[in-house]
């Protein structure tokens, strides 16, 4: 090999390893700057929540509602049971797919009808009223599944601090699920769970994503409270229990 190849080669070979350096850099790079803001959005939260009163009711862990429990047929039932213990494991289940399943391993009807069980309990896919989600569980239907269940004195807990937040500073815009995490004392998780089946309770606006996710449940995490619009102020200026918010939701009175 002349010279001259030599040259040509190691120019192409520099300019690989240049190109790959600089990639490598740009992506640090960026992850950087995600980490950066990241933490200086945190550090601002902890800095702005220490002037955030002290929660004015706490969480117990007890169950404090009484709603309604539905009739269901057998294999309505059958369907309802393995939908809560998925939705416990934190899997969503396709409706047409658990269908097929349920025929198959528990002899459900081929005539079975899944739309025909209460929608209050389950959601249903149906683009003509714009519902989206396939085969979810509600906070009702949780209720209906464990009489027990801890998700709606979490939720009236998390209502109850925001509107104590909103009566202290009427200029507030947004609580992140960080700070009900660090101030009521309940895990990332199930405020994150909470809030999500709180959907229900018409006013209730949060985002999701971003950097905080949970690939363990299919509900994600929630990012924080969005409280910039006079809708949702009347909503939590208005709640008085989450047992009448529950009702007013699902109308199971």
């Amino acid at each position: 090999m002349n010279t001259l190849e030599n040259k040509i080669l190691w120019g192409v070979i520099n300019g690989l390893i240049t190109t790959i350096i600089i990639s490598f850099l740009y992506e640090k790079g960026r992850h950087f700057k995600k980490l950066t803001i990241r933490k200086f959005n945190e550090t601002k939260a902890c800095f702005l929540e220490r002037n955030f009163p002290k929660p004015d009711v706490k969480y117990t862990g007890k169950n404090y509602i009484t709603l309604p429990k539905i009739s269901l047929t057998q294999d309505q039932q059958t369907w309802f049971d393995t939908v809560y213990q998925a939705f416990l494991r934190g899997e969503q289940i396709p409706a047409h797919v658990l269908k097929k399943d349920l025929v198959k391993s528990e002899g459900i009807s081929e005539a079975f009808d899944y739309k025909n069980i209460d929608h209050r309990l389950i959601k249903l896919k149906n683009p003509s009223i714009g519902t989206s989600e396939d085969n979810v569980i509600t906070l009702f239907g949780i209720y209906n599944a464990d009489l027990k269940t801890h998700i709606p004195e979490q939720l009236d807990v998390i209502i109850r601090y925001i509107k104590q937040l909103i009566n202290y500073n009427p200029h507030i815009t947004s609580v992140s699920a960080k700070t009900l995490q660090r101030k009521l004392g309940i895990s990332e998780r199930d405020i994150s769970t909470a809030i999500i089946l709180g959907r229900d309770c018409k006013g209730m606006h949060y985002l999701t994503g971003g950097g905080n996710k949970d690939p363990s449940h299919y509900l994600g995490l929630v990012v924080s409270i969005n409280l910039d619009s006079d809708i949702y102020f009347k909503f939590y200026d208005a709640y008085e229990n989450i047992q009448k918010s529950l009702e007013a939701a699902y109308q199971a009175i």
